[in-house]
C-alpha cells in the first residue's frame, strides 16, 4: 500500500471523537460476519466509517483534516 495504514490509523486515534464510536453489537456483528468472510467484514466496517465520517463532516463536527 501506498501509505501506512497503522501509522495512519495510530496518529487519528487521538482526534477520534467520543461520540463517533462502535456499539458492542456493531463489533460483534462484524466478528460474526468475519468468521464467514474477513474481506467482507473489513469492506463493511471501512463502509460504515466512511459513512459516519461523511455524517459528521455534513454536521460541522469536523473540519479539518489529519
Amino acid at each position: 500500500m501506498k501509505r501506512n495504514m497503522e501509522k495512519t490509523a495510530e496518529r487519528a486515534k487521538k482526534n477520534i471523537p467520543e461520540y463517533y464510536d462502535l456499539t458492542y453489537k456493531d463489533i460483534y456483528d462484524l466478528l460474526e460476519k468475519s468468521t464467514k468472510d474477513r474481506g467482507q467484514a473489513i469492506l463493511t466496517a471501512f463502509e460504515y466509517g466512511f459513512v459516519l465520517g461523511h455524517r459528521a463532516t455534513l454536521a460541522g463536527k469536523v473540519t479539518k483534516r489529519l
